[in-house]
């Protein structure tokens, strides 16, 4: 079980009720399991995630990844932009998708400063409406940063361009950056995973839907401008402990846990290893 159970046991996979063994990733997954299905602590293993600890292993060069985004995007290296890419939740999961997740890009916008590049990523369960919404956005924040930059004004909005799917991949995108935001998707899990700060940006829209998986997630909460700059500033900001240290993301060195994925899979192979052998041993 990557992430908490809820109810999904009992409700779309009733033949998963009674397996022989669980195996979770997170402490919050674990005592779920055994509270809410009363499993006995003895057949639940907090092993870590497999596929997180797979990530830690990338070996991408971040300068290549770099490259790679700020071409597929025509944005110049000379000026220095700090890149932000945004990923969207899907339109099922965020009540009036439709008016909330505009509303949380002009947010985001609105507080940083004007050599971010926001780089948004679609969820490919947002709508029609909703995608034509976002490049109807975009285009309007691209119309206002010429504008500006024609007048002459101080403080340009930031860049905001529409992620292509079949340009660049998860992976790039986030190497390519120095955090990553996301409206509580895995993909921040992931990012904390190839080395990159994440966030779950929770202003504008309420995220009670996917509250269950959130708490398990080592991700920081964004409700508010100053979380927003606070988060920015990083682990070793003043104001870190005091925003997000009660959420318990960051250990002593001020970096992310990732729910101890280290040496998952040798610990979920021993387990499973063992269960072979005694199967085994019963059948002889």
């Amino acid at each position: 079980i990557d992430f908490a159970p809820g109810h999904r046991l009992k409700t779309e996979a009733p033949h998963l009720q009674h397996p022989s063994f669980f195996l979770v990733s997170n402490e919050t997954a674990k005592a779920e399991v055994i509270d809410m299905y009363n499993v006995p602590k003895s057949r639940v293993a907090l092993c870590g995630s497999t596929y997180l600890e797979s990530l830690t292993k990338d070996s991408s060069s971040v300068d290549f990844c770099r490259a790679e985004v700020l071409g597929a995007y025509s944005i110049p290296e000379d000026c220095q932009p700090q890149l932000v890419p945004m990923f969207l939740a899907p339109d099922d999961m965020v009540p009036d998708s439709l008016v909330a997740i505009p509303c949380c890009l002009e947010l985001l916008a609105k507080h940083l400063p004007p050599q971010y590049t926001i780089i948004v990523r679609p969820h490919p369960r947002n709508h029609k409406e909703t995608l034509s919404a976002l490049s109807q956005l975009c285009s309007s924040a691209g119309s206002a940063r010429r504008d500006s930059a024609t007048r002459g004004l101080a403080g340009d909005p930031p860049r905001m361009v529409i992620h292509a799917q079949d340009k660049i991949d998860n992976k790039s995108l986030c190497r390519a950056c120095e955090f990553t935001l996301s409206m509580g998707s895995t993909v921040s899990v992931e990012s904390v995973a190839w080395g990159v700060s994440s966030g779950f940006f929770q202003m504008a829209w309420d995220p009670t839907r996917i509250e269950a998986i959130m708490q398990t997630l080592p991700v920081p909460r964004i409700t508010c401008a100053d979380e927003l700059h606070t988060f920015i500033a990083g682990p070793g900001g003043d104001n870190w402990q005091l925003a997000f240290g009660h959420l318990g993301c960051v250990n002593e060195k001020g970096e992310y846990d990732i729910e101890n994925c280290i040496g998952a899979a040798k610990r979920s192979w021993d387990i499973i290893e063992n269960m072979v052998d005694d199967i085994s041993r019963e059948h002889h």
